[in-house]
């Protein structure tokens, strides 16, 4: 929680700033429900498709398989700092890549805070899926046109990068909510 809100709430109200349509990857219905009652009616909640591993990879798989939007722009629940701005830049570089994905100067992808052509990567993730293949970044490598837009760049929009901001770890909250006292 950040200032009395659960991370999902302040995630949907970064999304709702640049789409009308926000859709939650859960993986089964019991994450369903504690996260409806967080968030407004509309919101569309897509659960796993198949049984396996829980991953990423099965969370795209599934939720590009359901939306019928011709871009997706996916970034995780726990990173509630998105900046309309930032993307924007993303999404206007979406119409000639078939993935626009930030890199970090040593290399790392934020492939969960990219903007996705669902037509031309859904059959590269299924071929992932289907291959056993649950590493993210293996997307950006086998999808026609990747646009790979640096994380300096990315810092011009988005001074200190507090979009890409996540809470994977109990450390990487508390930075989360120090930063966000900042933000939010």
């Amino acid at each position: 929680m950040i200032k009395s809100r659960p991370l999902i709430s302040w995630a949907y109200d970064a999304a709702n700033r640049f789409t009308n349509h926000i859709y939650i990857s859960s993986h089964d219905e019991s994450m369903t429900n504690r996260f409806r009652p967080l968030l407004p009616a509309d919101v569309v909640f897509i659960a796993d498709l198949y049984d396996g591993p829980r991953s990423v990879l099965l969370a795209l798989l599934s939720s590009f398989q359901s939306i019928k939007e011709e871009y997706i722009i996916v970034f995780p629940v726990d990173s509630p700092l998105i900046r309309p701005n930032l993307m924007a830049e993303m999404v206007s570089k979406s119409k000639e890549f078939d993935l626009v994905i930030p890199v970090w100067p040593d290399g790392k992808l934020e492939a969960i805070h990219a903007v996705y052509d669902r037509e031309a990567t859904l059959p590269v993730i299924r071929d992932l899926w289907h291959s056993r293949t649950l590493e993210l970044w293996q997307i950006a490598k086998h999808a026609k046109k990747t646009l790979f837009i640096s994380t300096e760049r990315l810092a011009e929009l988005d001074p200190g990068l507090v979009s890409l901001l996540d809470a994977d770890t109990p450390d990487e909250f508390e930075t989360l909510k120090s930063v966000a006292a900042n933000y939010m």
